[in-house]
């Protein structure tokens, strides 16, 4: 299933593939337009029973410490902070997927 044909983006920017690059989709980001509604759709699709993760908010300490980064990816480091990651693996029934794209697309 295609979740870029099924969401309805308000605010939120789908991650495209570039040319020659193809996504399993296993994990599924979406890019808010600010950290606070990134959370309150994280904290909404939690409550939902959908898991969701932002693992990518300490990102800019973890390159920091283990790659000494120096701060020089500032749009990379806003985008982290922005970034949502739903489920979308091969596991979920069609059921699931449609349930997970209609919370998506409340509010």
């Amino acid at each position: 299933m295609n979740f870029l044909n099924k969401i309805h983006f308000r605010d939120t920017c789908p991650q495209y593939e570039k040319k020659n690059c193809q996504s399993n989709y296993f994990q599924f980001p979406i890019r808010f337009s600010d950290t606070t509604q990134r959370d309150a759709k994280a904290l909404y699709l939690l409550k939902k029973g959908i898991d969701t993760a932002r693992y990518l908010d300490d990102i800019k300490e973890t390159a920091t410490q283990r790659y000494g980064y120096r701060g020089d990816c500032p749009n990379a480091e806003a985008f982290s902070k922005k970034t949502l990651i739903i489920p979308n693996y091969y596991t979920l029934s069609n059921h699931d997927l449609e349930y997970i794209i209609s919370c998506l697309n409340i509010a």
